[in-house]
């Protein structure tokens, strides 16, 4: 959401030490709705998505097939937390439209959103206090 691309996907890939390196095996793409979705609302189309490979997956493996192996590649590096703390923060100078993709991107319920420190202070941005859809 906050990079604001068109499309977000899942992937399922082979375990290993490092997050989100090893081999993939099948991915699903799917468009992103700019302004409409939110944190929520791409869990939740995440999460349908993911079970559909899992029913895929999980066919293969009753069948005792090999599980196929995607040309995709990692693109990027993995966010860490740290990554996350850094980027949910909102400091003064920044332009508006910057401090509203911030506060889109981390309004989920439950957890705190985007916040702006002064004088040690944190400060958060509203979020939704719903129940998750996911």
């Amino acid at each position: 959401l906050y990079e604001e691309a068109p499309f977000y996907g899942v992937t399922c890939h082979h375990m290993t030490k490092e997050i989100d390196s090893g081999k993939i095996i099948k991915t699903k793409l799917f468009p992103l709705y700019h302004p409409f979705d939110s944190v929520d609302s791409l869990k939740l189309r995440s999460l349908i998505e993911l079970i559909g490979i899992f029913g895929e997956i999980m066919d293969l493996l009753a069948q005792d097939r090999p599980l196929p192996l995607s040309d995709k590649t990692w693109a990027r590096k993995p966010r860490t937390r740290h990554d996350f703390e850094a980027l949910r923060i909102i400091t003064p100078e920044m332009p508006k439209a910057e401090i509203e993709k911030r506060i889109r991107a981390f309004a989920y319920p439950g957890f705190p959103g985007a916040a702006i420190i002064v004088n040690g202070i944190e400060f958060l941005a509203p979020v939704p206090e719903k129940e998750p859809w996911a």
